[in-house]
């Protein structure tokens, strides 16, 4: 009875472990600007520190949404990460599928503003969770690169780097460029991209 007591005890044990390695789930949350609900997902690690914790944007590209973005543009590997280096990562969804960038020639932008909806949403995670406003990221693909730089032309103290691709400023740009403080950047583009010419 020894063994077989100290053997379930130990099963427990180890499926409790089991159980405190697992992920987290994403939240499914919401937000009003510019009167409008505004939806996102925001995957928290469990465990987080109450120390002020680093936040990355995730935005999609056109004709996505923040649930594919997280599960296919990514395949979780944001999840992954911020569960290994506990921080916090949001992906927004566009209206329409869509970002309004500030292409100032584009006819199917949609009629938000979206810097303001992403400075609101950082504001909104700020206080559900400790965010160090020295380490706000964000990230994107296509129209979300241009909608990112735009948000580094925007909001350069808001952010401390950007990373995205296939996309760059748009020739004819809308974006207010206040230029102070300088904002880090990587831009990734192929010379064969017959979308966005590099």
């Amino acid at each position: 009875a020894g063994v077989r007591t100290a053997w379930l005890l130990g099963l427990f044990l180890w499926l409790a472990g089991v159980a405190s390695l697992s992920a987290a789930e994403p939240q499914y949350l919401s937000l009003t600007n510019g009167g409008l609900i505004r939806t996102f997902i925001l995957y928290a690690p469990d465990h987080l520190p109450a120390t002020p914790r680093p936040l990355v944007l995730m935005l999609h590209g056109a004709g996505g949404d923040g649930a594919s973005c997280m599960t296919n543009t990514t395949e979780d590997r944001w999840n992954q990460q911020a569960d290994s280096n506990l921080f916090l990562v949001a992906y927004p969804d566009g209206v329409s599928n869509r970002w309004h960038d500030c292409r100032g020639d584009a006819m199917n932008q949609p009629p938000v503003d979206d810097v303001s909806f992403l400075s609101a949403l950082i504001d909104d995670i700020s206080t559900r969770y400790p965010v160090d406003p020295q380490r706000i990221y964000a990230a994107g693909h296509s129209n979300a690169t241009v909608l990112c730089l735009c948000l580094a032309a925007e909001l350069p103290g808001r952010f401390a780097a950007f990373c995205v691709n296939c996309g760059a400023l748009a020739a004819v740009d809308d974006c207010v460029v206040l230029g102070q403080p300088p904002v880090s950047l990587l831009n990734c583009m192929g010379t064969a991209d017959p979308t966005i010419p590099f």
